[in-house]
C-alpha cells in the first residue's frame, strides 16, 4: 500500500512544478484587481452606500449620526477620530458592564482601521499612491466607518439581549457574542473569507464585500425558521414585539448573526420599497416593480432592468443599492441555469450565467472581456476616441486608462454637461448618489 501512495506523493510534487506558474499568474491578477478596485472606490463617500446600507435602514438616526461623524476623517488631523471614538466608547459601556472594543475583537469583531478591501497603497509597491492629496483621508473615512458601526451595532445587540434578562457569563459562554461580532461584520461588508476563495480574488471585483451580501441573504432566508420573531424587524416596536412573543415561547432560538441580517435585510427592502413608490409618486411616475419582463425583441423572460428603479435627473436610482445588484444577480443566473438544466439551449443558459457575473467581476476580467468583445457592459465601444492617431493598440490603452479612474470622477463630464444646460440641481443630485455609492445608471429607452 506504500507504493501507490509514493507514486500519488510523487505526481503531487510534479503537479506543483509545473502548474506553478497558475499561481503566479493568480499573483499578478490579484494585483492588479487590488489596484483597479481600490482605485475606483477613492476620492468619495462610498462607504455610506457599502458599509453603511443596511445600517442606514436597521437604525437611521444612529447610521446619520456615523456618517456625520466620518466627515472628521477628512480633517488634516483625522487620523486621531477612530482613537477618539473608541476611547470614548470603552468607557461608556464600562459604566455599564458592558463589553469594551478590545473585548469585541477578541469575540471577532473586525476593527481594521484604514486597513479595507478598498484601500489604496494596500498593494505591493504602490504605496506611493497614498501620497496622492485626498487619498489617505478617503482611506480613513471607508476604514473609520465601517468600525464605529460594527462596534455600535454589535453593542446595541448585546444592551437588547441583556435587557431580554440575559446576562453577560451566559451570552460569552453561549456563543452568542461571537454570533453577534460575526453578524455586525458581515451587515457593514466584512466578511474574512472572499466569494470563490483564491479564484474568487481573479475573478470578482470585492471579494470580501461579495461574500459579506452573499452570506447576508442566506442568513435571512434561513431565518425564516422562526417564522413569528420576524416581527423584530418592525421599526420602533420591533424589539417589544419579539421579546413579548419570546416570553409567551412563540419564537425559536436561532443564531444571532442571522436574526442581525434578518432585521437589516427586512428593513432595507421595505424601506427602500416605500421610498421608491414615494419618490416617484411625488414626480408623479409609476414603479415598474416586476422582476422578471418579457423581452420585447425575443419574447424571452429576463431580469427588468428598471425593477425598483427611482427616474430622477436623468438616471435611474436604486435604494436597494448594493443589494440590487445581488438580487438582479440571482435572477439572471437562476434564469440561465433553468434555461441549461431544463435542455432548452444550453448555450444560452450558459451566456445568461455569464451576464449575470459580469457586472462583479474584477478589473482583470472586465478589461480582458472588454478586449474580446470590443465593447463594454454597457454596450459602447472599448477603445478610447480621445487618444491620438487611428491606432487600435492606443485606443485599448486609453480604454485600459479610463477603467482606473475614481468612479465619482468618471461621472464628472456628465454632471458639467447637465450644469452647461441650466440643471444645476440634476448635476449636483447625480454626482452627490455616486460619491456616496448609491447605485445608478443612465435612462433605458422606456425612460
Amino acid at each position: 500500500y506504500e507504493f501507490p501512495k509514493a507514486i500519488a506523493d510523487a505526481l503531487d510534487v510534479q503537479i506543483a512544478k509545473d502548474t506553478s506558474w497558475l499561481g503566479e499568474v493568480g499573483a499578478a491578477g490579484g494585483w492588479i484587481n487590488g489596484i483597479h478596485r481600490s482605485l475606483r472606490a477613492t476620492w468619495d463617500m462610498s462607504a455610506i452606500g457599502i458599509h453603511g446600507l443596511l445600517r442606514s435602514f436597521d437604525s437611521p438616526g444612529l447610521a446619520a449620526r456615523s456618517f456625520k461623524w466620518q466627515f472628521g476623517a477628512w480633517v488634516d488631523n483625522g487620523e486621531g477620530l477612530l482613537g477618539a471614538f473608541v476611547g470614548d466608547f470603552n468607557r461608556k459601556v464600562t459604566q455599564v458592564g458592558r463589553l469594551t472594543s478590545e473585548q469585541w475583537t477578541a469575540l471577532g469583531l473586525h476593527m481594521g482601521g484604514e486597513v479595507t478591501e478598498y484601500m489604496v497603497g494596500a498593494q505591493k509597491g504602490t504605496a506611493f499612491l497614498r501620497k496622492i492629496p485626498g487619498i489617505e483621508k478617503s482611506n480613513r473615512a471607508f476604514g473609520f466607518l465601517g468600525d464605529r458601526m460594527r462596534l455600535e451595532w454589535a453593542d446595541e445587540w448585546l444592551a437588547d439581549e441583556i435587557r431580554s434578562g440575559k446576562t453577560l457569563d451566559e451570552l460569552i459562554k453561549s456563543g452568542r457574542l461571537r454570533e453577534i461580532a460575526e453578524g455586525a461584520n458581515r451587515a457593514t461588508g466584512y466578511t474574512p473569507g472572499s466569494a470563490g476563495g483564491s479564484i474568487g480574488e481573479m475573478l470578482f471585483f470585492a471579494p470580501k464585500f461579495l461574500q459579506a451580501r452573499i452570506d447576508n441573504i442566506v442568513n435571512t432566508a434561513k431565518s425564516m425558521q422562526d417564522p413569528l420573531g420576524v416581527v423584530e424587524a418592525v421599526p420602533l416596536a420591533g424589539k417589544t414585539l419579539r421579546r413579548g412573543l419570546t416570553k409567551a415561547g412563540l419564537t425559536r432560538d436561532i443564531p444571532m448573526e442571522q436574526r442581525l441580517a434578518r432585521r437589516g435585510v427586512l428593513r432595507l427592502v421595505a424601506g427602500a420599497a416605500l421610498l421608491t413608490e414615494g419618490i416617484n409618486r411625488a414626480q408623479g411616475k409609476e414603479t415598474d416593480w416586476r422582476f422578471l419582463i418579457p423581452d420585447s425583441v425575443t419574447g424571452k423572460t429576463i431580469v427588468n432592468a428598471q425593477f425598483m428603479a427611482v427616474n430622477m435627473f436623468g438616471r435611474d436610482h436604486f435604494i436597494l443599492g448594493t443589494y440590487h445588484s445581488i438580487f438582479r444577480l440571482m435572477g439572471i443566473t437562476g434564469l440561465g441555469f433553468d434555461t441549461a438544466i431544463r435542455g432548452l439551449d444550453p448555450v444560452e443558459g450558459a451566456e445568461r450565467v455569464r451576464d449575470g457575473f459580469r457586472g462583479l467581476s474584477s478589473g482583470v476580467v472586465q478589461m480582458t472581456w472588454d478586449f474580446l468583445t470590443g465593447s463594454d457592459m454597457m454596450g459602447e465601444n472599448a477603445r478610447a476616441d480621445w487618444m491620438p492617431g487611428d491606432s487600435d493598440a492606443l485606443g485599448i490603452a486609453g480604454h485600459i486608462m479610463e477603467s482606473f479612474i475614481p468612479i465619482p470622477a468618471e461621472e464628472a463630464p456628465d454632471a458639467w454637461e447637465k450644469v452647461r444646460e441650466g440643471d444645476t440641481v440634476g448635476a449636483a443630485a447625480n454626482m452627490t448618489a455616486e460619491i456616496i455609492g448609491m447605485k445608478s445608471s443612465g435612462e433605458s429607452y422606456s425612460d
